[in-house]
């Protein structure tokens, strides 16, 4: 069931990229993974949506997984704009492999950021957009933010290992939690997956200062209205995230997405937050749960059924 491919980027540098393709698949979901971790940590939840008919592509981000090289070391993804342009090198391969099928456009964390950008710039090469673990990248705390990556981008370039920039960034998210047990338990309530992200060579490493600087841009630059105003009014979008997750403010930072989305005029936005869940969703103590709203709302999507926008933000 599962493939693993090695595309061409529009640089001529290696995307690998994992395919899971059920016998019979009838739509795709292009999955774009986070920050410091890998596209087959997400085999669980491939599995599952390849049992129920879509076919899961999702491919290594530069400086993470099976595409960490000597041109792109651990934590390193270059110019901003290579990342976004693999995604679509991605989407291409796609439609032009399966023509037929619809193709959702899916993003976890820093993933999902960059699946709004795409919904932004290629408003045409998707059928719906899934973003979870995001949050709002509105406010006077991100310009702070991209200034302060700008300024060590600036004294120490772009492949340095910042750990101010890595503690300003992920630091606060544990304090929401009273006696942590790891560095790591703003993730999931889940201890066994804690531990297993924890042992994961692949994850939980140091960023580069270019990266941050590219992370805080993009937060920023999906949040400008006239930006949104790109995206297709009837795309159909859901928003998906823990109730607890410190990357969507504990939730405020998803409302406050759906809101500025609806204000745009984009008219099938739906929300869902998971009462106690942190940030991995798709490695929580209810992520069966949560697989099965995911599937239950792609599978109307695929179906073409009307779906209520969320009411209640």
């Amino acid at each position: 069931m599962l493939q693993q491919l090695s595309l061409q980027s529009q640089d001529a540098n290696n995307i690998p990229l994992y395919i899971w393709e059920p016998p019979s698949p009838h739509a795709i979901i292009q999955l774009i993974h986070g920050t410091a971790e890998h596209a087959r940590r997400y085999d669980y939840f491939a599995k599952a949506a390849a049992s129920q008919g879509f076919i899961v592509a999702a491919h290594d981000q530069r400086g993470h997984g099976s595409a960490i090289s000597e041109i792109y070391p651990r934590g390193y993804i270059g110019e901003p704009h290579t990342v976004l342009d693999d995604i679509f090198v991605v989407n291409r391969y796609l439609h032009e492999t399966y023509p037929q099928l619809p193709v959702i456009v899916m993003g976890h964390s820093w993933g999902s950021f960059e699946a709004r950008e795409f919904a932004i710039s290629h408003p045409d090469q998707l059928d719906a957009l899934i973003a979870m673990g995001t949050g709002d990248g509105a406010g006077l705390v991100n310009r702070l933010g991209y200034s302060v990556a700008s300024l060590e981008c600036s004294r120490r370039g772009t492949h340095y290992y910042s750990r101010a920039l890595q503690e300003l960034a992920f630091g606060p998210f544990n304090r929401a939690f009273e006696n942590p047990r790891t560095a790591f338990d703003w993730l999931s309530r889940d201890p066994a997956q804690v531990d297993a992200y924890l042992r994961d060579p692949l994850c939980g490493f140091t960023m580069t200062t270019g990266f941050f600087k590219a992370l805080v841009g993009l937060t920023l630059t999906v949040s400008k209205p006239r930006r949104i105003a790109r995206m297709r009014k009837d795309l159909p979008i859901l928003l998906i995230s823990g109730a607890n997750d410190p990357v969507g403010g504990q939730g405020k930072g998803v409302r406050a997405v759906a809101r500025t989305l609806q204000k745009a005029g984009l008219s099938e936005v739906t929300m869902r937050l998971y009462p106690e869940a942190r940030h991995e969703i798709l490695n929580e103590l209810n992520r069966d749960e949560v697989i099965a709203d995911l599937m239950a709302w792609a599978q109307s999507v695929i179906a073409g059924d009307k779906i209520p926008a969320t009411t209640t933000l």
